[in-house]
């Protein structure tokens, strides 16, 4: 049994422009584990958080506000593939970019994580956990082997 915690990314800006971020996912997390507890689910991760864009579409959404680690990952529904991510101050530029990718993911195209680029959805070659590339680039060919190479470390 797989339980959705669905917020539009616009619930979660709003707490971050008044300065309440830190409260809203402390909400969430107590939402999260009432879940756990009423329904005897025993893996926390069985509830996901979900941020929802204009065009109606999911996406898995991380946010992490430790001492001395920050960090937005966003993830296609699946959590398949990152389609955004930041390490750092949180800052309403980085909402913006995170709301453009997911538009943009949307619309089907994303960036190549070895090139750049930006590439329709049907044209990407490969993923290796977080990174995507593009096809027919030598470039891109040598970044995904060295993606699978760190990827294999872990």
């Amino acid at each position: 049994m797989r339980i959705s915690i669905i917020n539009n990314i616009n619930e979660y800006v709003d707490a971050w422009e008044k300065d309440e971020l830190k409260e809203f996912l402390d909400r969430l997390e107590e939402m999260k584990e009432d879940i756990l507890k009423r329904y005897e689910i025993p893996f926390s991760n069985h509830v996901h958080f979900y941020a929802m864009n204009m065009y109606g579409d999911l996406f898995n959404l991380h946010i992490h506000l430790k001492d001395n680690y920050t960090g937005v990952h966003i993830w296609d529904v699946s959590g398949g593939i990152r389609i955004y991510h930041h390490t750092g101050e949180i800052s309403k530029d980085i909402w913006e970019e995170a709301e453009k990718r997911l538009d943009m993911y949307s619309l089907g195209f994303m960036y190549c994580t070895g090139c750049g680029k930006k590439i329709k959805l049907d044209d990407i070659s490969s993923t290796t956990y977080a990174a995507v590339f593009c096809l027919n680039n030598k470039e891109c060919e040598e970044a995904h082997k060295e993606a699978q190479k760190e990827f294999t470390t872990f």
